[in-house]
């Protein structure tokens, strides 16, 4: 089984979707830390442009239910705003102030992804690649591997849990 977590308007096919948010294309209205599958029954799970959107506070006990669901051996892809990445290129130049707050807050145009009614949809926390890989190998994921993609800040990380 493969899971995407908080879907959107945007379902994975061949995926379980998931998403907090009730008027979604998701089959499982829940939120990431409270997923509603067996213990090491999913193969892959996604989470892109999600983690995010979470308090702070509520980043471990998703990445607990992760790792209580995926397989051993399964593969994790989170994508997030890489905030290492804009901070150096901020103060490289690559980036001007109106792209990091549009990153970071989602509700500066042009980059807007907020929607104003949805609470949820708010960026909540910051996450940089680091700080991602030192919270999947605390969880014991291994095997990593990065890239950019979509905008040049928004990282993808792959994993696997032993």
């Amino acid at each position: 089984m493969k899971v995407n977590i908080g879907c959107g308007a945007r379902p994975m096919s061949g995926y379980q979707n998931t998403d907090v948010v009730a008027n979604t294309n998701a089959q499982h209205i829940c939120p990431a830390w409270h997923l509603p599958f067996d213990d090491a029954s999913v193969d892959e799970l996604r989470a892109h442009d999600v983690i995010e959107h979470f308090f702070p506070k509520d980043w471990p006990p998703a990445l607990s239910e992760f790792t209580r669901v995926l397989k051993h051996g399964g593969r994790i892809v989170l994508s997030f705003p890489d905030f290492g990445d804009l901070a150096v290129g901020y103060v490289e130049g690559r980036y001007n102030i109106d792209t990091i707050r549009s990153t970071v807050t989602a509700t500066v145009p042009p980059f807007n992804s907020c929607d104003y009614d949805v609470p949820e949809s708010y960026h909540r926390t910051i996450h940089s690649k680091q700080s991602v890989i030192n919270d999947l190998t605390s969880k014991g994921f291994g095997q990593f591997k990065s890239w950019f993609e979509t905008y040049t800040w928004n990282l993808f990380v792959e994993a696997y849990k032993p």
